[in-house]
């Protein structure tokens, strides 16, 4: 027995550290491999740790958890969270969560189990420091990642911008993650008296705090400024009476102060201009667009919140409160993110999703050891400074946490954090006698013997190999893999079922548009996988019907592959308007409705025209032009909604129209004098031969791209095609600036337009 209890004590012990490890675990084979590795790791780590704890439990009572508040209201929040998410939106999605964030109440429970175990079995300060020591030798590794990224050395892990993400994947993510590690390091630095411990522990908090500057995230460098003023005005209060400390905490403050003043006074100066880390704090403001983007967000989700305010929509489902409530200013053009499952904002999020009351619980967790230590300040000396240390690491956690989203690389730190406040600072009281039953410890056991295997398989292990086998499908080279070889690949994923199926139905069901989309009819051999694209499109909006993205998705899949099925074609998109109606329901504000109804009757125009059905073809144009219309209406910002309208009127002959849409555009500050919208819009005017207009887009392309030789050529045939040959032997001359065989070229062109021939050759 006493070998069994030796063998689960280290159980537990190995687990800690790999957990705590967990940052350092990036597999590049999985789909969302920064998130997926963590969350795959750590939930298999704490399942095996839970057998070792039931085991030490039960054999012997020193390591039955204890109760305290903190403990009660994490159990309370977790009761919440599942009523929240039974009487939300789709309880399923809430218990598993999704491969992107790998969050919902699998992983909440696999917390809780993690922060009971601690809290239970480390019993001492000195266990407790060697863990930290461990997180803090991962920290330094996972810092190096974030150097070689500064230092542009991409052969060890390359990171997109100038932002280090380290292994995270993102920014924000590694931002948080460091803020304990700080807060780690500054435990150790007081606890540990020898000098080359505090240089150790020292250096290790300045690398960490470079590396916050080095990630670019205004919410933690917020967090960690603020926490640093904060905790040095608690040591000046609390260490009044020793001269050392409190000169110290006060030249802290100072030197705080003065930073941030010396960078608002000299925020225009080339050495702060020219420093990504230094210009990302001084640039502030609320029409950013970044900032625009957050605010809308949090927005939607309180106006979402209003609906079900006392236990909200459940875990998972911000995203339907945002497609409800969507802010069309998030909306600029085709590249803009218009999806989020998020607030970047933890109130919102929690309010959101599980309503007031897990709101106020989730904070309480948050809150409540800062609270307790915080009262209790002043009477303990031993323990103040340790008590500063974390009171100051909630309030830095928090206020980072206004910014961005929790994710499995700061969870893991913040319940590793928080057991260890529970074990050390806060009151322990006696469980009730039926908690302390040796039988219940052993039907706990038996009954979690008989459940592992089925718990790691569905919850873990099959979720992780089918997982490997969608990132394989999804990374398969079209150019190089035969298309029938990746479908099968896609299929054998999709047959599978598991928490993440929807997501792979989604990058199926895209990736079969993108390839036979456009295209025109295609072979007969690919039928059947086009029907299998169409069935999995079904399920998908059956198993989440709420979900707005998956009718848009639907609608513009019938509408790319519109000719993909000859005699079919009106069919199809009368499918892709089908979906319409539901996706205005679930998301009236957001212009990608409209727009994809107005798609809809422009195909059927065009098909209606060509088979010399006027008036079917007038009726679809007149709605076509009113859903693009309406995208206009809810943004008049967006330079697409307008190309699409200044593509039905060349199509209509209506050309005259266009000089209108210009105008509003000017009007509304839609920026169209960009090379992708002006490229589009030169490129209707070609196909319409509408010289005019040629003209007009030519010559503002070439006032944004005046190295854009295309440009400059059919600016000048556009003048010789009108017979204005004075004009076009101008811009002619110009070419010839551009050398070569353009000189030449050029000389011909002139001869040409001298001609006459231009005028009597014109484009038919």
């Amino acid at each position: 027995m006493q070998t069994l209890k030796k063998i689960s004590l280290w159980i537990i012990y190995a687990g800690a550290a790999l957990a705590l490890a967990a940052p350092l675990f990036v597999n590049n084979s999985f789909f969302f491999p920064f998130i997926a590795t963590k969350a795959f790791l750590f939930r298999i780590v704490v399942e095996i740790m839970l057998l070792a704890f039931l085991y030490l439990a039960l054999v012997d009572e020193q390591y039955r958890p204890k109760r305290n508040i903190l403990t009660i209201i994490l159990g309370l929040f977790i009761i919440g969270a599942f009523i929240s998410s039974f009487l939300g939106v789709n309880f399923y999605g809430s218990f598993w969560g999704d491969m992107e964030r790998s969050d919902g109440l699998f992983l909440l429970l696999h917390l809780a189990a993690f922060f009971v175990i601690l809290t239970s079995v480390i019993k001492t300060e000195k266990t407790w420091a060697r863990f930290f020591d461990i997180s803090l030798v991962v920290a330094l590794l996972v810092s190096l990642f974030a150097v070689a990224q500064s230092l542009k050395l991409e052969s060890v892990l390359a990171t997109s911008g100038d932002r280090a993400d380290a292994t995270f994947g993102n920014a924000s993510f590694l931002a948080g993650y460091i803020l304990f590690q700080i807060a780690f390091a500054a435990y150790l630095f007081w606890k540990r008296n020898s000098k080359i411990a505090r240089i150790y522990y020292g250096t290790l908090a300045a690398l960490f705090i470079w590396v916050i500057f080095a990630t670019q995230t205004r919410g933690a460098l917020v967090a960690l400024v603020g926490s640093i003023v904060f905790s040095s005005l608690l040591l000046v209060w609390t260490k009044r009476h020793i001269p050392i400390i409190r000169k110290s905490a006060l030249g802290a403050i100072i030197l705080v102060v003065a930073a941030v003043g010396l960078l608002i006074v000299f925020r225009d100066r080339p050495f702060v201009k020219n420093s990504p880390m230094l210009n990302k704090l001084t640039v502030f403001s609320f029409t950013d667009r970044t900032t625009e983007t957050r605010i809308a967000a949090w927005r939607a989700g309180i106006e979402g919140w209003k609906d079900k305010p006392i236990f909200g929509y459940g875990l998972e489902n911000y995203n339907i409160v945002f497609n409800k409530n969507f802010p069309p200013i998030i909306y600029k053009d085709e590249g803009s993110v218009v999806w989020f499952d998020r607030a970047h904002n933890v109130v919102v999020d929690r309010a959101v999703t599980t309503g007031i009351v897990g709101l106020l619980l989730y904070l309480g967790f948050i809150f409540y050891p800062a609270y307790y230590m915080l009262k209790r300040l002043r009477g303990n000396e031993e323990k103040q400074v340790p008590a500063i240390i974390f009171i100051s690491l909630a309030a830095a956690y928090f206020v980072q946490d206004l910014f961005v989203f929790e994710s499995i690389g700061t969870y893991v730190f913040l319940f590793f954090a928080w057991a260890f406040m529970a074990s050390n600072f806060l009151p322990k009281f006696d469980v009730p006698k039926i908690l302390t039953s040796k039988k219940l410890w052993l039907g706990a056991l038996a009954v979690y013997l008989l459940l592992l295997g089925p718990i790691m398989w569905k919850g873990t292990l099959e979720p992780a190999k089918i997982n490997l086998a969608a990132a394989v499908a999804l990374r398969s080279n079209p150019v190089e893999d035969n298309f029938y070889v990746i479908f099968d690949r896609f299929k054998d994923v999709l047959e599978k079922e598991n928490y993440g199926q929807n997501e792979y139905r989604i990058q199926f069901i895209d990736f079969i548009g993108t390839q036979l989309g456009e295209q025109g009819p295609i072979n007969p051999e690919v039928f059947t996988i086009v029907t299998y694209a169409e069935e999995q499109l079904e399920k998908l909006i059956s198993e989440k019907p709420d979900d707005a993205k998956n009718y848009l998705l639907a609608a513009r899949f019938y509408n790319t592959t519109r000719d993909a099925v000859p005699g079919e074609e009106k069919i199809r998109i009368e499918r892709a308007l089908s979906y319409i109606p539901k996706l205005q329901e679930l998301t009236p504000t957001r212009p990608h409705g409209p727009q994809e109804a107005g798609y809809s009757y422009l195909y059927l125009y065009e098909d209606y025209k060509e088979a010399g059905d006027a008036k079917q073809a007038e009726d679809s144009a007149k709605l076509a032009e009113e859903f693009f219309l309406k995208t206009i209406e809810l943004n008049s910002e967006v330079v697409e909604s307008y190309i699409n309208l200044v593509r039905l009127y060349f199509m209509q002959g209506r050309n005259g129209e266009i000089a209108d849409l210009i105008d509003e555009m000017e009007i509304a500050g839609a920026n169209y004098k960009q090379a992708k919208h002006l490229t589009r819009m030169l490129g209707l005017a070609k196909t319409a031969r509408d010289f005019d207009w040629i003209s007009f887009f030519t010559e503002e392309l070439t006032k944004v791209e005046p190295d854009n030789v295309d440009a400059w050529i059919d600016f000048a045939l556009s003048y010789a095609y009108r017979g204005e040959r004075a004009e076009a032997i101008a811009i002619a001359d110009v070419i010839k600036g551009f050398g070569g065989n353009y000189i030449a070229e050029a000389e011909a062109f002139i001869e040409n337009v001298n001609s006459g021939f231009y005028e009597k050759n014109p484009l038919k």
